[in-house]
């Protein structure tokens, strides 16, 4: 109690209901530990601008505070790879017709999608152009995604090669419970655009679990 006069006299009564009493509404951690990341690079791999094997795309679309990224994964001996990586810093205003390169260079199966407002109109003209899309519920899916990646992760079956900014984002994602529901997001000022891309491209990997 007296820490909390204290802190509501000077000023601090936000800082003291965030740093205490949050501590009774939820618990925050790292959803990944640094190790589990560390050990999903394989130096091996590097990023590829062709490949002919079977490959999905996950396409996070950017918002106010965060980028568009592409990112492309295929599975070699039921191991999730990523081969490919783009982020757009700035507009995506080229992002159609550089889909449509990608198509030429890659053996796109499938490009999996947030389906959400800003992505809506993107979404339509992919279809247009042939891409087999398949729409996501981010919104939905999410927290069921990541824990089943956080599985795949501990199996080492997910491998990524260096990408520090992917590394970076895997790091730095909470996991807040809360007494009615999970949450997975960025801490405050983070991004997340990296590893939402990610996600979306190992979809149909994950759904064998």
């Amino acid at each position: 109690k007296k820490k909390k006069k204290f802190y509501y006299e000077t000023g601090r009564d936000k800082e003291f209901e965030q740093e205490y009493d949050a501590l009774f509404t939820s618990q925050t951690t790292a959803f990944l530990d640094n190790a589990s990341v560390d050990e999903m690079i394989n130096p091996e791999l590097m990023r590829v601008d062709t490949f002919r094997g079977d490959c999905d795309v996950g396409l996070d679309f950017g918002m106010v505070q965060s980028n568009t990224v592409i990112t492309i994964s295929t599975i070699v001996d039921g191991v999730s790879r990523l081969i490919y990586d783009y982020e757009y810093k700035g507009d995506d205003d080229t992002l159609l017709n550089d889909m449509i390169a990608l198509k030429d260079r890659f053996n796109i199966q499938r490009v999996v999608a947030d389906d959400c407002p800003e992505g809506h109109y993107m979404i339509q003209m992919l279809e247009n152009e042939g891409f087999n899309v398949t729409r996501m519920n981010f919104r939905a899916e999410k927290i069921k995604k990541y824990m089943a990646m956080k599985q795949k992760i501990k199996k080492g079956e997910i491998q990524i090669y260096p990408q520090k900014e992917l590394v970076a984002q895997l790091k730095s994602l909470q996991q807040i419970e809360k007494p009615s529901s999970t949450a997975i997001e960025k801490p405050s000022g983070g991004r997340d655009d990296y590893p939402d891309s990610l996600l979306l491209s190992l979809s149909h990997f994950l759904e064998d679990i």
